[in-house]
Parts: structure tokens; C-alpha cells; sequence
């Protein structure tokens, strides 16, 4: 019988590949596109074998036809890089390559099983089991694993959280993909010995034996991860009864952990008692100690997560980032008591992530509401926002939160929240959370209550600070407006990895990196950045690297002053060779939320050469920090020291190094204040309340004085929580 073309399975794979034209991100062969396409393409292939089997087709022909379509949606998929940039594109190949034909396949040998069986209604078959396949394991994952990839025979999978900028393939995809094709193979072998073919049903059988071995072994096999294999793989625990914290071990001091359990406690009853719900079971946080390992074990590099739906209370985060974003964290630990018995959370995202955003820890910067009422004076080229009200209305959905900047969905959501919690307090908003609807806990709808709380924020006058924080915060692109999604450039791996060697003292190797970044850098304000780290760098010990050009001819391209970071660096180079710096650039260059950097460099810019050595050089663990802060220390030099001896987890160091430099000499009014609740935060780590109650008052008292709302925040904030430590015995 002569074998059918391929037409109609090119013809479905051509349908989706052009749906997908118009779409930012799926409409690229990348990890989203190639996801699509294999959903798509297991109903396609099995709908094309079933076809053939009833046209009589018996040989294996058929289940190539469906495979040899998948060049149709490939070439037309690449075709978008016309108008799509796609700087990953080889990787996206390999992507598309690993996923798509396995659940083609697949499809195909579900088709096959059902026609070699001849089960009526076989189409709808095929889509009732292409469906289960999808959502249970999906379901059943998700709900049983603290994972935030998923991959599944279906659709291929999902890598990792929308906010990674960078993928996370792990080996486990591949392992996954194997067993699909397996489970493929064995399926076709299956549909073959029911036609009576010789030896079909030992295939059938030892393709099932590995498939089972695969299920059994599927956490060892990265396909899944277990809440015990995580902490076999952390290894370290430390509790406090509510909440335990897991570390590699020796990867963070003990002084550290103490901190951080310290800092968990109180931010879990603070928002206990703002939403009046308490956690009665024990909350795991695990501390990752970079990026690296976090992507290898739940799929997530730099995200932050809370997998609410999972039946512990659990946080996952990076070891560096738990100080900012534990509060946040804890918010929706507390918030998954009262919401959606399968989810934990809510299906309005805004009000989930408004609400973390709402009660989380203040960190220095203007706050939500400031922010919002800023970007309604600033022009939409400079992230001005013509409707918040419309923008917390569209954030409320999951499509509308996901697709939106980060920035904005995050800060109007919050601000909206927070107005929310102050204006009607806790219990509706809880309802709401619970599954009730706008009107019947608010008594009227969410436009209406969004429309209110526009028009409170035009009564508000913004601050300098809250014009310059916005304007960089709400014009940072989402990953649907991103050049290139999930492609990390040349110059960025290289100063990933001169970050990395600075950080464990190879100088020269950073060096060497930090140039090559430089090199490799698109444009000039790149090249200033990667320039000014690789001069601090041979400033501090590497060798300089020939045929570079010199950082300072770089400055021509920040006329305006406005990169603080580059300049601060290219300063503390200078003085350390012996050479002047310009410091009054550098404080200019420092936007004017920027409070701490400014006052912290002001006081490094008065040490001699030998002593900003020891405050800047590598510290590649605690010995080394200790070393340079003794050395600090004999030098009298008290804040570089206190700072080195935190970084070393001595906190008893820290706080006397720190107070030995008070009062504060040639800083002005801003820096004493700022200086001061520095200074408090160390004395409440070493446990010197009273110190640190009344150095944390008297910066309140100066910043609310000076119309400071941000860093007034921040002292309020660490009161609270010394008043806390005190009734609690501290």
C-alpha cells in the first residue's frame, strides 16, 4: 500500500508554529516555543498513526511521518528571528531537539497501542490520555516536591520561575527525556506483539522495567526532588523549634545562621500579627549557597520561592539574598493558613505577591506607595504610569501579573495592599484571599477600591528619592520586552566568573576575566563597569593585563554623573596605587536614595592605601575577613574593621570595632544618622539592645526631621523588633 505525504501533520505543525509568530517569547525556538510544540505534537503524531493504522499501514513508516514534520514548525519558528532577536538560538535548537520529538513519539505509541487494540472511539482516547498525562504528573510533582521545575512526557517540561533570566538545564531533563522515549519505544513494541510480532513483548517488557527503575530512582535522577533528598544534599540544620534553617555545611557562619534565625522568627510573628493567623507547624528555610546549586536542586537560580502548595511550610533562597528577602518570603508563609486549600495562595496574584510586598521587611528605599505616586508625574519613556488603578486591576490575574514589568506589577500591587490593610484592615483583605469575592468583603468592587486608591495617590507629594528609585524601577523591561529571554551575553558570563574568582582571592584570574568582559562588552557603559572592576582588581594584587584600555577613557560616556558604582570603583583603584581621587564626583554620582553606600564610602575614602587594602581585598572565607579586620582593628580604623569582623561572624567584634568609632569624625548630619543605624544594627546582632534602641531612635528622629520617609522606615522598623527581642527574654 502506498504510505500517504506527511501533508497533514505539516499542515497542523505549520498552524501552531504561526500562532506562535506574533507571540513574544513561545514564538522563538527557545524552551517556551519547544514546549508548545511538543504539547501540540503528541496529539499530532498520534492522531497521524492512528490515521495510518486504519489506513492498513502496518510498518514503521508511519510513526516516521509525524517526526519528519517537525522540520515544517523548526523553519518557521527560526524564521522569526527576522523580526525577534534570538541570541540563544543554538541552545533553543538543542531545546527543541530534546523536547519535541520525544512527546511526538510518544503520542505516536499511544496512537499505536490504541489502534493495534482497536479501542472504539480511539481519537478522543488519545486526547483524554494526551491531557492525563499532562496534568497529573504535573499535579502530582508539584503537590508532593519542592521543586520549581516540572517535566513532563506531555509538554517536555518548564526549567525553572519566570523571573531566572537564565535557564537551569539540568541533567535531569535529560534523564526524563530518555525515559519518555523509552516508555515510547516500549508502547510501539507493545502495539507490535499485540499484532503478533516475535520478540516485540520482551522489548515491550524490558522498556517497562526501565521506565519503572527510572520512577523508583527518579530524585537520584534529577527528575524530581524530594524533601529528603534536599536536606541530605544541605546536609546542616539549625532550629529554633518554629522555624529551621538548612545550609550546606560550613557554608555560613554559625554567628550568621544565628542572625538569620533571629531575622526569620521575627518576621514570621510580625506577619502573623498583621494578618492575626499563626503557622503551627515548623517552617524550613533552605539557604543555597549560590546560584549554581540552587538551579541543580530545584530548578531555581536567582528567585526567591515559596512553594505554598506543598504540605510543609518551606522557603528556598540564596544564602547572600535571605537578609532582603526573608520578610517577603514569610509573608506567604503565613498567608498559605488561609488560602486555597490546593493551591495555598490565591488565583489573584497581585493580591498573593501585593500582600508579601505590603508587610515585608522595609529596606531602605522609598516605599511602594512613594513609588507609585511618583511614576504618575514621570513621562512613560521614563516609566511613567498614566493608570495605576488599571495596572493593579490587570496585575489581579495571573496572565495580567506575569506578563507585566516585574517592577510595576510588584510595586503598584503593594502599594495598593498596603492602602488596603491601613484604610480597611486585615480581615477583608484575608477573605479576599480566602476565596471571597471584591464586593463581598469590601462592599464594593476591586475597580472601585483600585479607582479610591488612585485618587489617594495624586494627594501625595513624592520625594527626590522616590522620583529617581521609580524611574529605574518601573522601566526595567519584562521578559516579554527583553532583546534577547534567557540569553546571557559573553561579557555577563565573563564577569560572572571574575566576580566569582574575586570572591575566592584568585585576583588573577579576575583580573584577567574582568578584561576579557571588558573586551567583550557591546557598548561603552558596559565597558566602563567591567573596566573599573578589573582596575580594582589589579589595584588589589592581579597582574595588569596588556593591550587594555585605560577605565578613565571611559568616563566620557556618564556625562550627567550617574554611574556610581563604576566611578566608586575606579576611585578606590586610584587611592589604592597612592594616586588622588575625585570623591566629589563619586557622592554626586550616588542617586540620592543611596544613603548608606555614600556615607560607607565617604569613610572608606579617608583610610591610607594599606588599610583600604585589608576593607576591600577578597575574603574567600571567615579566616581571611578576621585577618584583615584584626588588622583594621590595630590600625584604629573601626568601621572598615566592624564591617570585616560581621563578615567574619563575630558579632561581639563587629559592635566594639564600630563603637570605638563613634562619634563619627568629618561626617556631616545625613552620613551620622545613616552611620548610626548601621551602627545599631550591629549592636542588636551582638545583643546591645539599649545600644541599639538608642542609636536606631536618634537616626529616626534626624531622618523624619529631614523628610527621609525611607530610612526612618528602617529605624522604626529595628525598634519594633528590639521591643520584640525584649519580650521575648533577648
Amino acid at each position: 500500500m502506498k504510505r500517504a505525504a506527511p501533508w497533514r501533520e505539516a499542515l497542523a505543525f505549520a498552524a501552531v508554529a504561526l500562532a506562535l509568530w506574533p507571540l513574544p517569547v513561545v514564538g522563538m525556538v527557545h524552551a517556551e516555543g519547544a514546549a508548545v510544540l511538543a504539547f501540540a505534537g503528541f496529539f499530532i503524531g498520534g492522531g497521524s498513526v492512528l490515521r495510518a493504522r486504519r489506513r492498513g499501514e502496518t510498518g514503521p513508516g508511519a510513526i516516521r511521518q509525524p517526526l519528519a514534520a517537525l522540520v515544517v514548525p523548526l523553519v518557521l519558528l527560526s524564521a522569526t528571528v527576522l523580526w525577534r532577536p534570538n541570541c540563544g538560538y543554538l541552545q533553543g535548537l538543542g531545546l527543541f531537539a530534546l523536547l519535541v520529538p520525544p512527546s511526538v513519539l510518544l503520542g505516536a505509541g499511544v496512537g499505536d497501542g490504541l489502534a493495534a487494540w482497536r479501542v472504539p472511539r480511539a481519537g478522543g482516547w488519545l486526547g483524554a490520555v494526551g491531557l492525563v498525562l499532562a496534568i497529573v504528573p504535573t499535579v502530582l510533582v508539584l503537590k508532593g516536591n519542592p521543586q520549581l521545575f516540572v517535566y513532563n512526557p506531555v509538554y517536555g517540561g518548564v526549567l525553572g520561575p519566570l523571573y531566572d533570566a537564565e535557564l537551569a538545564i539540568r541533567p535531569g531533563l535529560f534523564a526524563h527525556q530518555a525515559t519518555v522515549t523509552v516508555a515510547a519505544v516500549g508502547l510501539l513494541a507493545a502495539a507490535q506483539w499485540r499484532r503478533g510480532v516475535e520478540g516485540a513483548g520482551r522489548v515491550a517488557l524490558g522498556c517497562g522495567a526501565v521506565i519503572a527503575t527510572g520512577i523508583v530512582f527518579s530524585a537520584s535522577l534529577g527528575m524530581t526532588q524530594s524533601e529528603a533528598h534536599l536536606r541530605r544534599a544541605l546536609g546542616w540544620e539549625w532550629s529554633d523549634g518554629r522555624v529551621s534553617l538548612h545550609a550546606a555545611p560550613g557554608s555560613v557562619p554559625a554567628a550568621r545562621l544565628a542572625a538569620l534565625l533571629d531575622e526569620a522568627t521575627y518576621r514570621l510573628a510580625s506577619a502573623e500579627a498583621a494578618l492575626g493567623v499563626r503557622v503551627d507547624e515548623p517552617i524550613h528555610v533552605y539557604l543555597y549557597p549560590d546560584p549554581e546549586t540552587k538551579a541543580a536542586l530545584i530548578g531555581s537560580r536567582e528567585t526567591s520561592v515559596v512553594p505554598v502548595w506543598l504540605p510543609t511550610p518551606q522557603i528556598h533562597l540564596l544564602e547572600e539574598r535571605a537578609d532582603g528577602d526573608l520578610g517577603h518570603e514569610m509573608v506567604h508563609v503565613v498567608a498559605r493558613e488561609v488560602g486555597d486549600r490546593w493551591t495555598g495562595a490565591t488565583w489573584a496574584i497581585g493580591l498573593v505577591e501585593g500582600l508579601a510586598v505590603a508587610l515585608e521587611a522595609p529596606d531602605g528605599v522609598p516605599s511602594p506607595e512613594q513609588q507609585t505616586a511618583a511614576s504618575l508625574r514621570l513621562p512613560p519613556e521614563r516609566g511613567g504610569l498614566a493608570d495605576p488603578a488599571e495596572a493593579v486591576v490587570h496585575a489581579m490575574s495571573p496572565l495580567g501579573f506575569w506578563t507585566g514589568r516585574a517592577g510595576v506589577s510588584y510595586t503598584t500591587t503593594g502599594a495598593f495592599v498596603s492602602w488596603l490593610l491601613q484604610t480597611h484592615g486585615a480581615a477583608p483583605v484575608v477573605a479576599v484571599y480566602g476565596g471571597a469575592r471584591w464586593t463581598d468583603a469590601f462592599g464594593v468592587s476591586l475597580r472601585t477600591l483600585a479607582e479610591q486608591w488612585a485618587e489617594h495617590l495624586r494627594t501625595i507629594e513624592p520625594s527626590a528619592e522616590a522620583f529617581a528609585y521609580a524611574e529605574w524601577r518601573f522601566s526595567l523591561p519584562s521578559l516579554f520586552e527583553v532583546r534577547c529571554p534567557h540569553h546571557v551575553a559573553e561579557w555577563d558570563r565573563l564577569s560572572r566568573t571574575a566576580s566569582e574568582a574575586l570572591e575566592q582571592g584568585d585576583l588573577d584570574e579576575a583580573a584577567r576575566a574582568f578584561a576579557a568582559s571588558a573586551a567583550a562588552s557591546p557598548d561603552s557603559l558596559t565597558k566602563l563597569l567591567a573596566l573599573s572592576r578589573y582596575a580594582l582588581a589589579t589595584a588589589l594584587g592581579g597582574r595588569d593585563v596588556p593591550n587594555t584600555p585605560r577605565p578613565a577613557d571611559y568616563l566620557a560616556a556618564d556625562p550627567d554623573g550617574t554611574l556610581a558604582q563604576p566611578r566608586l570603583l575606579l576611585a578606590h583603584a586610584s587611592r589604592l596605587r597612592g594616586r588622588p581621587a575625585d570623591d566629589s564626583a563619586v557622592v554626586r554620582a550616588f542617586p540620592p536614595y543611596a544613603l548608606q553606600p555614600r556615607a560607607v564610602y565617604r569613610q572608606l575614602a579617608a583610610l591610607e592605601p594599606e588599610a583600604l587594602h585589608h576593607a576591600l581585598r577578597p575574603a574567600p572565607d571567615s579566616t581571611d575577613a578576621l585577618r584583615a579586620a584584626q588588622a583594621l582593628r590595630r590600625g584604629g580604623d573601626g568601621l572598615p574593621a566592624a564591617l570585616r569582623f560581621h563578615e567574619a561572624g563575630r558579632p561581639a567584634e563587629a559592635w566594639a570595632a564600630m563603637e570605638s568609632a563613634l562619634p563619627w569624625r568629618g561626617a556631616d548630619s545625613t552620613d551620622a544618622a545613616t552611620l548610626d543605624l548601621l551602627a545599631a544594627r550591629l549592636a542588636y546582632a551582638a545583643g546591645h539592645l539599649g545600644a541599639a534602641d538608642s542609636l536606631a531612635s536618634r537616626a529616626a528622629r534626624y531622618h523624619l526631621t529631614t523628610g527621609r520617609e525611607a530610612p526612618a522606615r528602617v529605624a522604626f522598623d529595628l525598634r519594633e523588633r528590639i521591643a520584640w527581642r525584649r519580650r521575648a527574654g533577648g
